[in-house]
Order: C-alpha cells, then structure tokens, then sequence
C-alpha cells in the first residue's frame, strides 16, 4: 500500500516503489501477476474507488480521476470602493465521482487589484462547476449573488447584484 499526499509526492519528485519478496518464493516470474485497486481520497470525505484490475506489468501507472482547472478571481478596486466592499467570500462547488466538493477563498478589497487563483478540482466528466458569491459591505450590509456556472477560468467579484 503507497499512500502519497501533497508533500509525500514533493518529497519524493514522485517516485515511489513497492518491493516484493516473501520467504520461500521461488517463482520470480508470478509475482508479474497481481491485482490492483486504487482509491483517491479527496478533503472533505470524497472518494473514488476502482475495482479490482489485472496486471502483468513491473511498472503501474496512475492517472487521477480529476483535473485541476486554476480560475482567476479579479476586480477593480476603485469600483468596489465606490459600492463600499470591504470583501467577499466565493463558494465554487465543484463535483468528483457525483459528489461534491467546496473550494472557498476570501478576497478582501486590497491593493490595486483585489485578486486570487483559486484551484477548483473537477472530473474529466464533470458536471459544471457553481459558483455563489457573498459580499460584505461597510455598515454591515451583506449581498447574496445567485448562484452561476463557472465559465471559463477568469470570474470578476466587482460586479455586485442589485441591492433589495
């Protein structure tokens, strides 16, 4: 069993072995044949699990069942100033195996342009990626955006939605 986390795979420039030997084996051709299952585990309790597969090779290659995609949240300041933001909080839920998964990130109205990347996992069959947006204003004053898709990988929080 390889358990590998971010740090693991950093570590070891993501390489890792398994090394067979039992006492009194003397077949050395037999050991090519096993069986394997993977299991990826993402936070938040999401897991993907394969079945059992047959293999006869000495190497194993893996490939996730997700991707990575970086989106891009941005704004102009001067406009967020001039609605009093002070900051706000975006939600993107995005799903793996069906299940899904939060990726929050808090951006406040700092700088010349209040910014982040934020890294949203999603499967290579994916249903689309929601975001929801809350923004908190002087005074105490709280937006609440509707819930959208993420399209493309750039999302602008300096426009609000209407106040009620």
């Amino acid at each position: 069993e390889v358990v590998i986390t971010p740090e693991l795979f950093n570590n070891k420039n993501n390489s890792f072995f398994i090394t067979y030997g039992w006492k009194g084996d003397d077949n050395r051709e037999q050991w090519h044949d096993y069986q394997v299952k993977t299991v990826w585990s993402f936070h938040g309790g999401v897991q993907v699990e394969s079945k059992w597969q047959d293999y006869d090779q000495a190497v194993l290659s893996l490939l996730p069942p997700h991707r990575y995609r970086t989106v891009s949240i941005e704004a102009d300041a001067d406009r967020l100033k001039e609605k009093k933001v002070r900051h706000v909080v975006v939600s993107l839920k995005s799903y793996i195996n069906g299940k899904p998964v939060l990726t929050q990130t808090t951006i406040r109205n700092k700088g010349i342009s209040p910014s982040a990347l934020v890294d949203v996992p999603e499967s290579k069959s994916q249903m689309p990626t929601v975001v929801d947006m809350v923004w908190y204003l002087e005074g105490g004053k709280k937006l609440v955006g509707k819930p959208g898709t993420v399209e493309g990988e750039i999302l602008y929080w300096d426009e609000l939605p209407e106040e009620e």
